[in-house]
């Protein structure tokens, strides 16, 4: 594996915290990093990226099973504290994700999906072609997006959405995007390329072909992303998908669903509430509330149900988030064949009021109000732009007189 980063350990880190660090490609040095092995790094010379504290909780109630991270940014940002529930696998997720610079950590407890993310930064230096699959909301652009920040591009990565275009359309799409030059992109995602018709297949595999980007190619000058809801390759017995496309990407990664990794979803919602209101803290019933829902909506819905209850919180009295709360939230949209997508069953109107909430609470920051709906730039402009106003019937030239 090629290193991604370092990190400095300050005296006191677990000593399996450098196992798990070297395993996702982080070398860790420093006097908290007992026992790891010599690792050559590229930019040995250099600082450490940065320098990460462990200390136990101060409540003593929760001291024997949380401990207090902090990461100080060796270039001068400001320090982030985080609480993290006695997990070092999430532990590494953070540290991964602070030294690649990404907006939002890609953080996991579950044993398969920190072998997924080991796995994506093992190949994240090559140019082989990479398909995400997994149910929708599960965080495979959040995957794709860790491996591209973790592969050392300089360019950027052009995401198209495949259900947004038509036959005709998406071959046209991705000609332009691989054919621009200022700023050239670095790598393609083709995100939902399993919502595409035989007919569009055929268009955009033709593309790849004229843009010599057909082929799991270690060396092709644009990388090339996908993410499917249904597992590739069973789609291409099915005949769904393409096998000359499905071979254009050469490694098949699995998130599983939300459902399948129970642990996770205390971790994912005290994050995602932290993201919110730092202040603000979930009761422990509210988290047993939480965990009886099976979120068909995964990750994604889990995050716009978060966001719903900080907000509903920040309009009352108190820190704490109660199990009625969480109730009264999953009561709103009761139906007869059992709870369905909170964000999915909203009406067009409520969720622009919630995409305005957000972005409220967010201070204007509308590439992280998007990135927290699940929707692109472009998706959510169109959601909270201002319906315009309705025009009087035209009258004939008769009327006018």
């Amino acid at each position: 594996m090629h290193p991604l980063a370092q990190v400095e350990l300050a005296k006191g880190a677990p000593a399996e915290l450098t196992r798990l660090l070297l395993a996702v490609g982080v070398v860790p040095c420093g006097p908290g990093a007992a026992g790891a092995p010599p690792a050559k790094f590229d930019s040995s010379t250099a600082a450490p990226a940065l320098r990460v504290e462990f200390a136990h909780s101060r409540d003593s109630v929760r001291a024997r099973r949380e401990f207090l991270i902090t990461i100080a940014d060796r270039c001068g940002r400001a320090a982030e504290a985080v609480i993290v529930a006695g997990d070092l696998r999430a532990a590494a997720c953070h540290i991964l994700s602070r030294a690649l610079r990404l907006p939002f950590a890609f953080i996991t407890t579950d044993p398969d999906v920190f072998e997924t993310i080991a796995t994506a930064t093992s190949i994240a230096r090559s140019r082989r072609g990479v398909i995400v699959e997994g149910e929708t909301g599960t965080g495979k652009r959040s995957l794709v997006r860790l491996i591209h920040a973790a592969s050392g591009a300089s360019g950027p990565m052009r995401e198209i959405d495949c259900a947004a275009f038509d036959d005709v359309s998406i071959a046209g799409e991705f000609a332009a995007a691989a054919s621009a030059s200022v700023p050239r992109p670095d790598a393609i995602f083709l995100d939902q390329i399993d919502e595409l018709s035989t007919s569009a297949q055929a268009r955009l595999l033709e593309a790849l072909h004229v843009s010599g980007l057909a082929g799991p190619v270690d060396a092709a000058p644009i990388r090339l992303f996908a993410a499917s809801s249904r597992p590739s390759d069973d789609a291409v017995t099915r005949g769904e998908l393409s096998r000359a496309l499905r071979e254009s990407f050469g490694v098949a990664l699995k998130l599983p669903p939300l459902r399948d990794r129970p642990a996770d979803l205390s971790l994912l919602a005290r994050e995602f509430l932290r993201r919110i209101d730092t202040r603000a803290a979930f009761a422990p019933a509210a988290l047993k509330a939480l965990a009886d829902y099976r979120f068909p909506g995964n990750v994604r819905e889990l995050n716009n149900l978060v966001t719903r209850l900080a907000i509903a919180r920040s309009q009352a009295r108190g820190k704490v988030i109660g199990r009625g709360e969480v109730v009264e939230q999953f009561a709103a949209v009761a139906v007869p064949n059992g709870m369905l997508s909170l964000w999915r069953l909203t009406r067009p109107a409520d969720r622009r009021a919630l995409a305005l909430d957000m972005l409220a609470a967010s201070g204007g920051d509308s590439g992280a109000t998007a990135r927290n709906l699940g929707l692109t730039d472009a998706a959510l402009l169109r959601l909270i732009r201002p319906a315009p106003p309705r025009r009087s019937p035209a009258r004939s030239v008769g009327q006018l007189r």
